[in-house]
């Protein structure tokens, strides 16, 4: 058995507040190893701006290609 079977097969066995500290570990260690330019970081900070003011707006999802297969796109 791999490391990441037993990690899966361990984690739905824990706590809830174990599996959030190990969650926020990995965004923590993710994050650390990422290289954001200033303009995302930018970008990111003033997105999270705009949800915290509530000024952002939902759309819908494309309907699926395969709904189309055979029929003309309009």
């Amino acid at each position: 058995m791999s490391t990441a079977e037993e990690i899966r097969t361990a984690i739905p066995k824990l706590p809830r507040a174990e599996i959030e500290a190990i969650r926020e570990w990995i965004d923590d260690y993710l994050e650390g190893r990422l290289k954001l330019t200033d303009a995302v970081k930018e970008k990111l900070d003033q997105s999270r701006g705009e949800i915290a003011a509530r000024q952002y707006t939902t759309r819908k999802p494309f309907r699926s290609a395969r709904l189309f297969v055979g029929k003309p796109v309009s």
